[in-house]
């Protein structure tokens, strides 16, 4: 009997459900009006309850039992008057037909329980709907009220039968049906809710339906799967197609696929949230992206998205209003082009630009600015003068701040500033007022640039203009200037003292000009060291020197001299010992002309030159050759052997005693030119490349230029210059042939190569004396004179000459 029982328990629950299911279709799928909805719904649940009631268990006193109080309780009340009226006839006359001891029972129990479910519906229902989270378990208390009120309507069955009927039902209907009731009821519930938002949701879309046809923004519908249920159709006017056209398309075919992306990742990110607080949600978007048109071009769109949500906060639905937003996005692009090439512009400036408000706080500036105050825009921004530098520099531009915005006009400034890497930085800053549109004053802007540098070269300027770059002395221009300045009785008496260095063009010549300009600043230094700090020293061209001394007599400028010539002779340059030749003039009356003292001053300078400047050359000679037999002991050794061979040759062709001294002396000094030649040269063990042979062979014209410099060397100078000439025009440095030489230099020219061939050499073999006599005589005709070299053969063969 349990076993049935349940079974047929089983069976009317499933019966509910469908009835459900049927419900739930109707409802949504199907348009009725409320009349003929109130009697589909009404035969809907008597058709039910008829097939549950078909279905019923017989018990063993013909006692019918079945499930349809749970179907008539929660009919009354999810549903309305009508419907329940419809369907509780139908069941009573079923019941009726039926007949058996518990016919009216039966019929009791259908009208109790469905005034009890309708009187629910009319007091709780509308509490449960708004509050349904705190009352579902008040649907058991229902079921559980229904059921009892069923076991008291069997207290009317005969007496017999109450014990047994009662014995057989008691436990099921207490336990199961009010469950099933609780099961049902939750059912419809949400049947019920759903039916409600898709209802409002309908009306919604009727309402937004009408307002889209009516403006240039398309309005869309879609559900929760993105598919569209109602395009406006303003559609066309955005994207050049009808509404069909346009829900045909996907997704993928509307947008780029980064936009989509980004479109599915917003959707999704709400989607976590329904699973998070409620407070969490939104209930709209705005997103904006590019969207395709009909022919395949981009719109710029702004799709302002509301979520449509169920009682739970879960999304079922979408709703959006899409604007074309295609000219604003050029124009807001264009507006950042420009604003970034003016950023850029600004920052690719050198200057430091800033702004600030009227209190002194930084509103902007550029990176130069952020270089010079150390630290990051954030750091800058919102702070004052007294947050980045320190005090003393702060309260100085807090200062110029105020004194503009009192003033109104802009102010330009030099300050020098320390950087934060310790730069020493002087800055011209010009700061002015600048005001908003309505002409109101609001702050300070202000460039500032480094004019260190400039400075720096104006000073370079200013001293290249009145300095000598060599010495650091003033220059003639300045001297002229001071000359004029100067020339005034209160500076008499005023002399001039012009000053020449001795051999400085010999020294230039022998040892190269970086010896001469350091000579020529020894000298300078010399200069200002023994002279007062009022007197005026400038060189006054090449190797000359002017000083201007006022109030200075003969005696007192023949003091300083004495001084200068003093510390100079304790000075060398490389071996080479200093001295400068003076003269002077003063000026005693007023009605003396400046510029006969300076011819004065210059005539006495040339006639002490004469007397102190010969000996100073012929003292640097010496001192050259001295310095050459340094470098090179074998040069020594092979000029003396020079010397001695051609004043063999010169005694053998009985030359006077006067050329035979000249040419000794020639030979002796005829490699003097190679002390300007570099040492790597002279003493290189290889055989010399075409650029250090080129190099070699200017020796001979350096040493004539050494030679000409002094008057008792002048002559054996040509001597030196023409000694590497040949006999046939092959030699060097003019190519001079035959009798165009002179006969010195033929003898030096046979005597060199001699001594080169058979003394000691940095490359090539050593020849033999016999060797090098054939050698010498195999080359009469073409490198030297035969006349010389018949002379020079007569030599070796008429007695054993040793050469040391």
């Amino acid at each position: 009997m349990e076993q049935r029982l349940s079974v047929s328990l089983i069976y009317n629950i499933t019966i509910l459900l469908t009835m459900a299911l049927i419900y739930s279709t109707f409802q949504n799928k199907v348009k009725m009006n409320n009349q003929f909805k109130n009697l589909f719904f009404g035969v809907l649940i008597g058709s039910a309850g008829l097939l549950i009631m078909s279905t019923s268990v017989h018990l063993d006193n013909d006692v019918i039992f079945d499930a349809r109080s749970i179907l008539v309780s929660v009919s009354g009340l999810f549903f309305g008057m009508t419907p329940n009226l419809i369907a509780g006839v139908m069941m009573i006359a079923y019941r009726m037909i039926l007949g058996g001891p518990g016919i009216y029972v039966g019929i009791l129990t259908i009208l109790t329980t469905l005034t009890i479910g309708m009187v629910w519906r009319y007091y709780r229902f509308k509490g449960i709907l708004e509050h349904r989270d705190a009352y579902v378990f008040e649907f058991y208390i229902f079921g559980l009220i229904v059921h009892i009120d069923m076991l008291l309507c069997m207290l009317f069955l005969p007496k017999a039968e109450v014990p047994i009927t009662l014995g057989r039902i008691f436990w099921p209907v207490i336990l199961l049906f009010p469950l099933g009731t609780y099961v049902l009821c939750m059912v419809f519930l949400n049947l019920y809710e759903r039916n409600e938002l898709i209802t409002k949701l309908s009306a919604s879309e009727e309402k937004y339906r009408k307002i889209a046809e009516n403006t240039s923004d398309m309005i869309w519908t879609a559900d929760k799967a993105f598919n569209l249920t109602y395009v406006s159709p303003s559609v066309e006017k955005l994207f050049g197609e009808d509404s069909l056209a346009y829900m045909k398309r996907t997704m993928e075919e509307k947008f780029p696929p980064e936009d989509l992306s980004r479109i599915k990742a917003i959707y999704k990110e709400e989607i976590i949230k329904n699973r998070n607080m409620a407070s969490e949600r939104s209930n709209s978007r705005i997103i904006g992206a590019r969207h395709y048109s009909a022919d395949g071009s981009l719109v710029w769109v702004s799709m302002h998205v509301s979520f449509i949500r169920d009682a739970q906060g879960d999304i079922i639905g979408l709703t959006g209003v899409t604007r074309d937003i295609t000219a604003l996005k050029k124009a807001e692009a264009k507006k950042r082009e420009q604003i970034a090439f003016i950023v850029s512009l600004i920052d690719f400036i050198p200057d430091l630009i800033f702004y600030k408000d009227m209190s002194g706080v930084y509103v902007g500036c550029n990176k130069a600015f952020l270089e010079f105050a150390g630290r990051p825009q954030s750091e800058i921004i919102g702070k004052t003068d007294f947050d980045l530098f320190n005090a003393e520099l702060a309260e100085l531009f807090r200062r110029n701040d105020l004194e503009i915005l009192k003033q109104k006009v802009p102010i330009n400034n030099e300050e020098w500033v320390v950087y934060p890497d310790g730069r020493y930085i002087l800055l011209d800053t010009l700061k002015t007022p600048y005001y908003d549109l309505a002409g109101n004053l609001n702050g300070i802007l202000g460039i500032s640039r480094d004019i260190t540098e400039r400075k720096q070269k104006e000073e370079e300027i200013y001293n290249l203009a009145f300095h000598d770059y060599l010495t650091g002395l003033y220059n003639r221009r300045f001297y002229e200037e001071e000359l004029l300045r100067l020339d005034v009785k209160r500076n008499l008496p005023l002399t001039i003292a012009m000053g020449d260095v001795n051999g400085l063009k010999l020294v230039n010549d022998s040892f190269g000009h970086k010896l001469g300009d350091e000579l020529l600043r020894k000298v300078a230094a010399v200069m200002k060291d023994s002279c007062r700090a009022d007197d005026i020293i400038a060189r006054f061209g090449g190797d000359e020197f002017v000083i201007l001394l006022p109030k200075t007599d003969a005696a007192g400028t023949e003091k300083i001299i004495s001084r200068i010539n003093l510390l100079l002779s304790a000075e060398k340059i490389n071996g080479v010992e200093i001295s400068i030749s003076f003269g002077h003039e003063t000026k005693v009356h007023e009605l003396q002309n400046i510029e006969d003292v300076l011819k004065s001053a210059e005539n006495h300078l040339y006639q002490n030159k004469l007397f102190e400047s010969a000996s100073m050359r012929s003292k640097t000679i010496n001192m050259i050759m001295n310095t050459l037999y340094e470098k090179n002991n074998r040069e020594m050794l092979h000029s003396k052997r020079v010397s001695k061979i051609c004043e063999e040759i010169a005694l053998h062709l009985k030359l006077s005693k006067i050329s035979v001294e000249k040419i000794k002396l020639a030979g002796l000094v005829h490699d003097i030119g190679k002390i300007g030649i570099d040492e790597k040269i002279l003493n290189s063990p290889l055989k010399l490349s075409g650029d250090e042979w080129n190099e070699m062979k200017k020796h001979s014209e350096i040493g004539y230029r050494i030679l000409s410099s002094a008057n008792e060397f002048s002559e054996i100078a040509d001597y030196v210059l023409q000694h590497q000439e040949k006999w046939d025009g092959s030699g060097y440095p003019k190519g001079l042939k035959a009798q165009e030489i002179s006969i010195e230099a033929r003898i030096i020219a046979v005597a060199d190569a001699f001594d080169a061939m058979t003394g000691e050499r940095t490359y090539g073999r050593v020849y033999s004396t016999q060797e090098a006599i054939e050698e010498i005589q195999n080359c009469a005709g073409t490198a030297f004179d035969p006349h010389i070299v018949n002379a020079f053969n007569g030599i070796m063969l008429g007695k054993a000459v040793t050469y040391c």
